[in-house]
C-alpha cells in the first residue's frame, strides 16, 4: 500500500487520493502540510474552499487536525496505512432509518442490512420479544410501535430529530376471494396495510420537508395492480392502493427533495408465509402449490429483498422515484 517511506495510497485510489506525508508525520492528530493528487477532480467536494485540482496535479493544503474528520477522504490511510475512512464507509453511513414490522421476515432482514451499511436504524414492531433480538446489532435501536395507532406514531415523531428514510413494511395477508372476505376482514386489512402507511407518511414527511431531503419506501406486492392472484382479493386491493399512494407522494413532493418508491416482491420465504402454510388444511400441498408457481423453482429469501431495500435507501438511487420495483423471480412475466 505504501509507495515509499513517506507516501501512502488508498486501496481505492481510482476514486480517492494519493497522499504524501512530510517526513516524520505519522499522527492523525498533528497539523501539517500534505500533498494531494486528485485523480477524480473531487477535491472541492471535501474541501469547499479549495478549487478542484485537474487530474494528476498536486495542490498543497495546510490542514488543521479538525479537518481529519471524514471530509478528507483518505485521512485514515494517510497516517496509518489502513483502508481509508471513505472506503470503509457503508452505503448508508449517517442516515437515520425508521421502519415498521422489523421483528421478522423482510423487515428484520432489511434492518440488519441497513445497520451493516452504517445506518442508524429505529426498528419498530408490536412484537417486543422478537424485536429484542435485533438489539445485538450495532446501530439498531428498537421501539414497540403499533402503526395503526396515530397517538403512538405522533409520540415517536416528537422524540426523533431527523429521519432520512422511512420504510413502511407492516402488512397482513388475507386468504380468500371477495366472497370469503367479510367487512371486518376488509377493514382490518386496509387499516394495517394502507392506513398505517398514510399515518406514518403524514406524520414524518414534514420532518423530511424541513430537511429538504428524504426517502420513503413502501412495501407493496406483485399481487396488486401488477398481477391478479387467486385468493388474494383484499390483500391485492390493499397492495394496489400502496402503489397508487407511492406514486402520488412521489409526484407531489419531487421538487422538495423527497423520493418515494415501493417494493413489489413475489413469494418470499418468511416466518409469516410458513405460518400461513401451516394454517392451511393440507400444509404439505400448500407448500407444493407455492413452489409450483415459482418459475425459478424456489421462493425469494428475505435477504434478497433486503438488498433492494438498501439500494432504494441509499444515494445510489437518488434519481429513482415513483416506481414499483418488482422482485419476484419472473413470476409476473
Amino acid at each position: 500500500m505504501y509507495r515509499n517511506e513517506d507516501t501512502a495510497s488508498c486501496l481505492c485510489e481510482e476514486s480517492c487520493w494519493i497522499i504524501e506525508l512530510p517526513p516524520g508525520q505519522r499522527s492523525e492528530q498533528e497539523t501539517g502540510s500534505i500533498s494531494i493528487i486528485n485523480t477524480q477532480q473531487r477535491l472541492g467536494n471535501f474541501f469547499p474552499r479549495s478549487l478542484p485540482a485537474p487530474s494528476g496535479q498536486r495542490r498543497r493544503l495546510e490542514l488543521q487536525s479538525s479537518l481529519w474528520d471524514g471530509r478528507a477522504a483518505c485521512w485514515g490511510v494517510a497516517v496509518t496505512g489502513q483502508i481509508c475512512k471513505r472506503c470503509n464507509m457503508g452505503r448508508l453511513d449517517g442516515k437515520v432509518i425508521l421502519m415498521s414490522a422489523a421483528a421478522q421476515g423482510i423487515g428484520r432482514a432489511a434492518a440488519i442490512a441497513f445497520s451493516k451499511e452504517g445506518a442508524q436504524v429505529i426498528a419498530t414492531d408490536i412484537n417486543e420479544e422478537k424485536l429484542k433480538e435485533l438489539e445485538s446489532y450495532e446501530g439498531i435501536k428498537i421501539r414497540v410501535l403499533d402503526v395503526t395507532k396515530r397517538e403512538q406514531i405522533e409520540k415517536l415523531c416528537q422524540e426523533i430529530d431527523r429521519v432520512d428514510v422511512l420504510f413502511n413494511v407492516a402488512g397482513f395477508v388475507h386468504h380468500g376471494t371477495i366472497l370469503d372476505c367479510e367487512e371486518a376482514d376488509w377493514d382490518f386489512t386496509m387499516n394495517l396495510n394502507v392506513r398505517s402507511m398514510y399515518l406514518m407518511i403524514k406524520t414524518f414527511l414534514p420532518k423530511m420537508l424541513t430537511q429538504k431531503s428524504g426517502t420513503i419506501i413502501n412495501m407493496s406486492s406483485v399481487a396488486s395492480s401488477i398481477k391478479g392472484v387467486v385468493n388474494r382479493c383484499v390483500y391485492s386491493t390493499s397492495k394496489a392502493a400502496i402503489i397508487g399512494l407511492t406514486k402520488s407522494v412521489a409526484a407531489d413532493f419531487l421538487e422538495q427533495g423527497i423520493r418515494c418508491n415501493c417494493i413489489c416482491p413475489g413469494t418470499v420465504d418468511t416466518p409469516s408465509l410458513r405460518e400461513r402454510i401451516q394454517a392451511r388444511p393440507n400444509p404439505e400441498q400448500a407448500l407444493k402449490d407455492f413452489l409450483a408457481r415459482q418459475r425459478t423453482g424456489r421462493m425469494a429469501t428475505a435477504e434478497e429483498v433486503a438488498h433492494l431495500c438498501v439500494y432504494l435507501a441509499s444515494d445510489e438511487s437518488v434519481y429513482v422515484t415513483g416506481n414499483a420495483h418488482i422482485i419476484d423471480g419472473g413470476w409476473s412475466l
